[in-house]
């Protein structure tokens, strides 16, 4: 039995064709857009809590279809405005 050749496939075109051409053309220009806003970047720190009040946290979370840190960066937001406030 003899071994077959292995087929040959026309290698594709690197060159961007004519419809990829008037596509891009099409597109939106974005200049004169206003650059997004950016966040000031979060600091990362660990807290050690009780496991009732973690539970707790975890709970008022689901309630409120937030993350844990989310329900957390609240609480203590609303905290320290609290106090700013007297």
């Amino acid at each position: 039995m003899a071994l077959a050749k292995r087929p040959t496939f026309p290698k594709p075109s690197t060159a961007p064709s004519r419809a990829a051409d008037a596509f891009i053309e099409g597109a939106h220009d974005t200049v004169g857009r206003a650059p997004k806003q950016t966040r000031d970047k979060k600091q990362k720190i660990s807290v050690e809590l009780y496991p009732d009040l973690l539970e707790a946290v975890d709970a008022l979370a689901h309630q409120l279809h937030m993350s844990r840190a989310a329900v957390i960066s609240l609480a203590c937001s609303d905290l320290v405005e609290s106090k700013l406030r007297k």
